[in-house]
């Protein structure tokens, strides 16, 4: 008995541990990330739009090490 509840307690910790992990960043976190390399190399499009989306996807290897990790996150947290 002692082995199934270390078991069950054991599957709780590694499925909270998957869903924080994969918790999408807030919006303040990715405009804090990403504000600068919005500014240098997508201005022109609209914060939300699917422009802006694509254009930090054509500049992936320009981006920010925390820009690069929080839109990661994002799209962990999409699926």
């Amino acid at each position: 008995m002692r082995l199934r509840a270390l078991s069950v307690a054991l599957v709780c910790l590694f499925a909270s541990a998957a869903a924080v992990a994969a918790q999408a960043p807030s919006r303040s976190e990715m405009r804090k990330a990403c504000y600068s390399d919005y500014q240098r190399l997508c201005s022109d499009f609209s914060p939300g739009s699917g422009e802006l989306r694509q254009c930090f996807a054509d500049h992936k290897s320009e981006l920010s090490a925390a820009c690069a990790d929080v839109l990661k996150r994002q799209a962990a947290a999409n699926g």
